[in-house]
């Protein structure tokens, strides 16, 4: 069965009109925290641009939040939309953009199970209403389903021309036939398995292995395509580098681009991350290991589709992260990105449960293709975590925000963060807190309040 969607007008907002006070002056952002329960360990964050609802995954449970722009700062209004009967242990959620409907990926009983939200056409309108997670429909993997830990989804358009020499002519399967892009899930047992769904996620084909056929590692960050179809997989190690692993054939063949000048230490790296700008320019953001227990967000560019990237770029531009976690790369407007990442300015290993380190959410931007960052603490006056940050598995008591977070742009651009908070507490929080105060995982968003955004539209 193809499931078919009529889509409702984007939601949309005047450009450069902005009630928030987007389009100019300094960045500044807005914190706000989940009212429901449950720990936040590896979020993922999705906005619907046909009803700007985001949608916030905070490891077991989904929240659904709209937000009034008409005062500031915007109010938010929060509603809880869990999957009912999903039985997992390691979820990641993603939304469409080009569909407005979101995915949810699961693992359990050795293999992944997606839900997605389902649009319902009013019987009296013949509109579509999107429900952004009142009813989710439920799909069943196939023994042909990738591997059940790490995993992510994403989606694109498929490839009919590709780029690589030795490009296969591939036609696009029949099913695929009004559908507007192509899934793909990864997840891993060992290797990395990709798989390709062509009729919106309800069933998939064979997998192939990004990883084995580049020899990198199994542990692999979120999935991006491009407007020609070009899928990317970010990997924390190829070797003793970063790597991203590309199909220009709808997941059939994977290559290899590694990114110069990066350092890898292999499993204990967090994911790197890939976006896309409108011009079709790859960005991709990483932590970049520079000697001295230093650990530096870094950024590389590639204008080819991935065959080469740039030397490692800086977007702290103040030079005082001594220490990065996390990193989400955004792409907007052509020349237009934006790295969001956990920094510190303290030196050390990381990882020890000796590291002493204030951690804080940064967003940093550049709106002339890389040339100038602009550095914006998120979080200044309460700090994300305090010590270290395990990134090994297992139960360390320093990994209670897991492996990753999630960001995104809303319709007009903005920088939408979801991320654990590990330093909730107010003694935490205060001037004297210490890491032993810092064990917590609450979900929170932090959205842009002002500033120009990612879109060039909302310029004032």
């Amino acid at each position: 069965m193809t499931l078919l969607l009529v889509l409702p007008a984007l939601a949309t907002v005047a450009p450069g009109t902005s009630p928030s006070g987007i389009g100019s002056g300094a960045a500044s952002f807005v914190n706000y925290v989940s009212p429901f329960g449950g720990n936040a360990g590896e979020t993922s964050i999705g906005v619907n641009p046909y009803t700007n609802n985001v949608m916030f995954n905070r490891f077991l449970k989904v929240d659904r939040i709209h937000f009034d722009d008409s005062v500031t700062p915007a109010l938010a209004t929060w509603a809880s939309v869990d999957p009912v009967g999903a039985i997992t242990v390691d979820p990641l959620m993603y939304t469409d953009r080009d569909t407005g409907r979101t995915y949810w990926v699961q693992n359990a009983e050795a293999a992944n199970h997606v839900y997605f939200t389902q649009g319902v056409v009013d019987p009296t309108s013949g509109s579509t209403v999107l429900n952004d997670g009142e009813v989710w429909v439920p799909t069943e993997p196939s023994s042909t389903f990738p591997a059940f830990d790490h995993q992510n989804v994403g989606s694109g358009p498929h490839s009919v021309l590709g780029l690589a020499p030795n490009l296969k002519q591939l036609g696009v399967p029949a099913q695929a036939a009004g559908v507007a892009n192509a899934m793909y899930t990864c997840g891993q047992i060992g290797p990395t398995l990709c798989v390709r769904s062509d009729d919106n996620g309800l069933t998939w084909g064979p997998p192939t292995s990004p990883n084995l056929q580049n020899n990198c590692m199994g542990l692999v960050g979120h999935i991006t395509v491009d407007a020609i179809g070009t899928v990317y997989v970010p990997d924390r190690a190829c070797g003793s580098q970063a790597g991203i692993e590309i199909s220009r054939d709808n997941g059939i063949d994977w290559s290899l681009t590694r990114l110069p000048g990066s350092s890898s230490r292999g499993f204990a790296e967090p994911d790197p991350s890939v976006a896309v700008d409108a011009a079709d320019h790859v960005w991709v953001a990483y932590r970049n290991e520079i000697g001295g227990n230093r650990g530096v967000p870094a950024v590389a560019y590639s204008a080819d589709h991935g065959a080469t990237f740039s030397d490692p770029i800086s977007p702290d531009p103040t030079g005082t992260i001594m220490n990065s976690n996390f990193p989400v790369m955004l792409a907007g407007d052509a020349g237009r990105a934006a790295m969001v990442f956990y920094g510190a300015t303290e030196a050390g290993d990381y990882q020890s449960s000796a590291y002493a380190g204030v951690w804080h959410l940064y967003v940093s931007f550049t709106f002339d293709n890389g040339a100038t960052w602009t550095l914006v603490d998120a979080t200044p006056s309460d700090p994300v975590q305090r010590g270290c940050m395990w990134m090994q598995g297992g139960g360390n008591a320093c990994r209670n925000l897991l492996d990753f977070q999630g960001a995104t742009l809303d319709a007009q651009g903005r920088v939408v963060v979801g991320y654990a908070d590990g330093c909730t507490s107010a003694p935490c929080i205060g001037p004297a807190g210490t890491p032993d105060d810092s064990r917590a995982s609450k979900g929170v968003i932090a959205r842009q309040q002002s500033g120009r955004t990612l879109f060039a539209a909302f310029d004032s």
